[in-house]
């Protein structure tokens, strides 16, 4: 329904300045937000509610196999957290949009834009935003040459306005994953709604290959 008062749509493959205007967007909305201090009543995002919260939603559809490799990668995920040791400070944690993609931000012909769905708006790292349109431009199966462009020029803009360190760089790794897991488990939920289509077996096969395939980058 909120569509309806939006100026403008959505452009699910954008050009270089594009990609560069949603990540200075991105990096906009996390330099100010860094001015406010704000109470929410949701818990952060933390491995918790990104990672075990969800693996009991998704469990029932999983088979041994892949609920064995689960439990090996949540321990992966925990060590490469751990050694990447990102601090929780004002500049690396704090206020997320929680589902940064290129369909919640609304285009107008002019080529100005507006962020929307701000429906998983809480706190946690800046590099769990950055990581949602890295998932979305390798889950897509865009081809190679859009997708690595195209991430160029995104964290060229959002170092225009917030630069990223590397250790935020080795985290986006790490939380693309953690954000794939949440959003299965979003989606089972999801399903109780619209329907059991939704989560069929071909979505978590796709599912679980994109985990054994992005693991080998972390």
């Amino acid at each position: 329904v909120g569509f309806e008062f939006f100026n403008g749509k959505e452009v699910g493959k954008l050009d270089k300045d594009g990609n560069y205007k949603l990540g200075s967007n991105l990096a906009d909305i996390h330099a100010k937000s860094e001015e406010i201090n704000v109470a929410l009543d949701k818990s952060d995002y933390d491995f918790k509610g990104l990672f075990d919260d969800p693996i009991k939603l998704i469990k029932p559809f999983l088979n041994e196999e892949e609920l064995n490799y689960l439990k090996v990668l949540r321990e992966k995920l925990l060590l490469q957290i751990k050694k990447i040791d990102l601090q929780v400070t004002p500049e690396n944690y704090g206020v997320c949009h929680g589902d940064y993609l290129s369909r919640n931000v609304l285009w107008s012909e002019n080529g100005n834009y507006q962020t929307i769905d701000f429906e998983f708006f809480t706190k946690g790292y800046r590099a769990y935003d950055i990581s949602h349109y890295k998932w979305q431009l390798e889950y897509f199966g865009y081809e190679e040459s859009f997708s690595k462009s195209s991430w160029t020029a995104f964290l060229k803009g959002y170092n225009s306005v917030r630069e990223i360190s590397d250790k935020e760089l080795k985290m986006v790794e790490v939380l693309m994953l953690l954000y794939h897991i949440f959003m299965a488990g979003e989606r089972v939920k999801l399903s109780r709604i619209l329907g059991e289509q939704f989560v069929e077996r071909p979505f978590w096969e796709k599912c679980m290959e994109f985990l054994y395939k992005k693991e080998q980058t972390i």
